[in-house]
């Protein structure tokens, strides 16, 4: 759970950095994807704090779904550190629904 806990940090952090890059870019285009991808960010990140770090054990279907959606999400991402932390995150979210599962 730590490693997931640090996995959640990181992209709270990538959500900080769309939107440190949102305030600084001049394009209005691009401010609002940079601002969008924030947005995405921290409410993927509070949706599986809110399941997995709050509570112990959750839902495996809940956390493949979320595993999903950092996948997905990471697909849109041309910054490589951001789509790896989703990537990541994805992999330890089907890994604890895996564990969860009592699957051997």
């Amino acid at each position: 759970m730590p490693d997931l806990k640090l996995k959640l940090e990181n992209l709270l952090m990538g959500a900080v950095e769309c939107e440190m890059v949102s305030n600084l870019e001049t394009d209005p285009a691009k401010r609002a994807q940079y601002r969008k991808k924030a947005e995405d960010l921290r409410a993927l990140a509070e949706r599986v704090r809110s399941q997995v770090v709050e509570r112990p054990r959750t839902d495996g279907e809940f956390l493949r779904q979320q595993a999903r959606r950092c996948r997905t999400l990471a697909a849109t991402l041309t910054d490589d550190l951001l789509k790896s932390a989703l990537l990541s995150l994805a992999t330890e979210l089907e890994q604890t629904a895996h564990r969860d599962s009592g699957v051997s």
